[in-house]
């Protein structure tokens, strides 16, 4: 058989978009740690630590996690600063139980406050309130899965880091989806934090330092946002070189398992405020270009590959169909490698699936948001 011109070219393009989608635009292959290692303390030179815990108003969430916060093993010692709503009787009962404990503190905020989110305020009396330097930052819809969390993620504060992001994982009975798009999404912010400043966080479970928040006036900036307090702080006290990421299964958290409301509001909300976040340019660039070159090289090789039968061009075909069996494959085990990384607990036949479902959630999304009042967004109500 001849191959002509045309026949040619055709098949290298496809060939080549192909890899270059499972190569250059393939989040789960990059590397989540500095390219120049960083030494982790030993127990000896770690600091004391504050735990934040800010409750999100359910009872029985804060009954069922805050117990293992208490319980850590950590020799340079902790305390906990619980920072519950005021009049919630119920999380008021949930503590009392827990009031023999010695290093427990329980704080209240408002349960109206002007002109700054309820999150915001709570973190910034836990944050006050504490004792330590080394803050490490949570609520109470997560808990540790080991008794070394804080140890794990204290192993981070070397003097020339400010942020530490650690990671956490939804509970297993969560959609698969949501768990896929929540991993993803953690690789981005990882990768991003590991090369310069950290952009966003996907996790609740983060240190840094209370001088820098103190000095820097906390949440000044975006205090009209009612969410994002996680990578408002990342973003803003964070900078090229200062931010180390944890990612050892002993410093993960568990979150509960999010309604679909719940999941979609924040996905929501992160459109409404990721424009006042350093460095969103570059990260949302990144994150788009991967997306258009896994979707090019899927509609040329299914494209190609249903042209070439249709014309008889077996080269066409092969070539359409090999790149498009190596695309499929490939980005399946590199994924699969990261799932099974971080107990993602998301079948293998429907990774691929998911990556090209992620651009049409993110539309649905911005259609949402588009057709959403923006007042529902901000604590400054006009």
């Amino acid at each position: 058989m001849i191959i002509d011109n045309i026949t040619l070219i055709s098949s290298i393009i496809v060939f080549i978009t192909s890899i270059a989608a499972i190569t250059i635009a393939e989040p789960f292959i990059r590397r989540l740690s500095p390219k120049r290692g960083r030494g982790r303390l030993d127990t000896a030179g770690m600091p004391p630590v504050s735990v934040v815990v800010v409750s999100n108003g359910d009872a029985e969430q804060m009954d069922n996690h805050l117990s293992a916060i208490l319980t850590q093993v950590y020799e340079p010692g902790f305390e906990v600063i619980v920072v519950a709503t005021q009049h919630d009787s119920q999380t008021e009962d949930v503590l009392k139980r827990y009031s023999n404990s010695k290093n427990l503190y329980t704080t209240f905020a408002p349960g109206d406050s002007l002109f700054m989110s309820k999150a915001k305020l709570a973190i910034t009396i836990g944050v006050k309130a504490a004792h330590n330097e080394w803050i490490l930052l949570t609520d109470s819809r997560h808990m540790p899965e080991t008794d070394s969390w804080i140890e794990t993620m204290a192993g981070n504060c070397q003097e020339s880091t400010d942020v530490v992001m650690g990671y956490s994982r939804y509970a297993d009975d969560t959609r698969h989806f949501y768990k896929f798009k929540h991993l993803l999404e953690s690789m981005y912010s990882f990768h991003r934090a590991c090369r310069k400043n950290a952009v966003v966080t996907k996790s609740a479970n983060i240190m840094f330092r209370k001088s820098a928040f103190i000095q820097n006036d906390g949440f000044r900036g975006n205090l009209e946002f009612i969410q994002g307090e996680y990578d408002f702080l990342v973003n803003k006290y964070s900078s090229k070189g200062t931010v180390a990421v944890e990612t050892s299964p002993s410093a993960w958290l568990t979150g509960d398992k999010p309604s679909a409301n719940t999941w979609r509001g924040e996905q929501v909300s992160l459109i409404n405020y990721r424009h006042k976040l350093s460095g969103i340019s570059a990260y949302r660039a990144r994150h788009i270009t991967d997306t258009i070159i896994l979707h090019a090289a899927f509609i040329m090789t299914v494209a190609a590959t249903a042209l070439g039968a249709a014309m008889s061009n077996w080269i066409l075909t092969a070539t359409a169909a090999v790149s498009l069996i190596i695309l499929v494959t490939m980005r399946t085990v590199f994924a699969a490698k990261r799932i099974a990384m971080f107990q993602a607990g998301v079948p293998i036949w429907k990774v691929f699936p998911y990556e090209i479902r992620c651009m049409w959630s993110n539309i649905a999304n911005r259609l949402t948001y588009i057709r959403t009042d923006k007042n529902e967004f901000s604590t400054h109500k006009l």
